[in-house]
Formats: C-alpha cells, structure tokens, sequence
C-alpha cells in the first residue's frame, strides 16, 4: 500500500494536468473566436465594397433601391453563416469541456478509491 503522502501527490500532479487541458481547451476556443471575428469582419468589408461599387454605378433610383435589397440579403446570409460558425464552436467547446470534467472527475476518483 501506498503511502497517504503519494495519494496526495498523485492528486496534485492529476490536478495540474487537469488545469493544462482546460488552458488548451480555453485556447483552442479562443482562438476559434479570433478566426471567426477576423472572418466577419472580412465578409463585411467585401459585402460593403462591393455594395459600394454597385450604387456608384447605379443609374436610376430604383437601381438604388434593388442594391440597398442586395446589400440586406447579402449582410443577413453573411451574419447567419457567422452565427451558424459560432454555435458550432460553441458546441464544441461544450463538448470538450464535458469530456474534460469526465475524465478529472474519473481520475480523481481512481486515485481516491486507491487511498481507500
């Protein structure tokens, strides 16, 4: 049998891992979001320019009106497909993170029922 001071030190070492999973879950995520902000943000901008060149280029008010439509069309496909990406990343994360308490919760009652 093991010494009561191992236990411990078994629980120690699994808890510092356990906080290591979350800080590359936590970034993974982090990141995800980055991209994604970065990707809106270029959607938005080629929406916009395009947007731009259409109405300089409009002849009659209801060419006007048929590009500010356009534009609306354009802009909500592009915030559903944003929002789309982010709940997927969202789903994962939650993934993640339920797996991850398993597995700490699991190894941490292993080390327990060993002690006992």
């Amino acid at each position: 049998m093991k010494a009561p001071m191992e236990y411990w030190l078994t629980l120690n070492k699994n808890a510092l891992n356990t906080v290591q999973q979350l800080a590359k879950i936590n970034q993974q995520v982090t990141k995800s979001f980055m991209q994604q902000q970065v990707n809106m943000a270029e959607s938005y901008v080629g929406v916009g320019m395009n947007h731009l060149q259409n109405v300089t280029s409009s002849k009659t008010l209801q060419d006007v009106w048929t590009h500010q439509t356009q534009l609306a069309v354009d802009l909500t496909q592009k915030t559903a497909g944003h929002l789309r990406a982010t709940m997927d990343s969202v789903s994962e994360a939650k993934t993640q993170l339920n797996q991850w308490s398993e597995d700490a919760l699991k190894t941490t009652l292993d080390v327990v029922e060993a002690a006992n």
